[in-house]
């Protein structure tokens, strides 16, 4: 990472950016070209690993693809709002990002309870139920990331 000063040390601070964000965006390869879609995700930390969790339809290109080819990319973020000048290199945007990559897999059923139960726990607090019919119908993914970065801008930290 160029700017340092921007950079995340601790996986404290990365998961501190998870916890604030709602969407990740993962990326499969496609033919030697990225596939990214927009997802709703979950995860966990053990010790300094985590794992990244995410369903969808248990058929289609994303399944597809995670069973050819396991390796993928994503990527997430929380932004501010744009403070902009009138010199326009003199504007800026208050960020933290994460990026990273991973080893995705189709959990099996014994899985899916524990990791959907994940992903809704990201999202609320409130008790929820689920649907055997509708666990059976999902398709789960766990990805173990291999490598995580953490990049920041906050006014009055770093450069713009």
């Amino acid at each position: 990472m160029r700017r340092t000063q921007n950079e995340m040390k601790s996986i404290e601070e990365i998961c501190a950016v998870l916890d604030k964000c709602k969407v990740c965006r993962l990326a499969m390869n496609h033919n030697g070209y990225p596939y990214l879609v927009p997802m709703n995700f979950g995860y966990e930390r053990e010790g300094n690993k985590i794992y990244l969790y995410f369903h969808g339809a248990n058929a289609g290109t994303k399944k597809e693809l995670i069973e050819k080819d396991g390796r993928i990319a994503f990527e997430m973020d929380v932004h501010e709002e744009a403070r902009i000048s009138s010199v326009a290199c003199n504007s800026y945007m208050d960020y933290e990002s994460v990026c990273g990559t991973g080893n995705a897999e189709i959990a099996d059923d014994t899985q899916k309870r524990g990791y959907l139960e994940k992903i809704m726990r990201h999202y609320t607090d409130i008790p929820f139920e689920m649907l055997e019919k509708a666990i059976e119908k999902t398709m789960v993914i766990r990805v173990e990331v291999v490598t995580i970065t953490g990049k920041f801008h906050r006014t009055g930290k770093g450069e713009s």
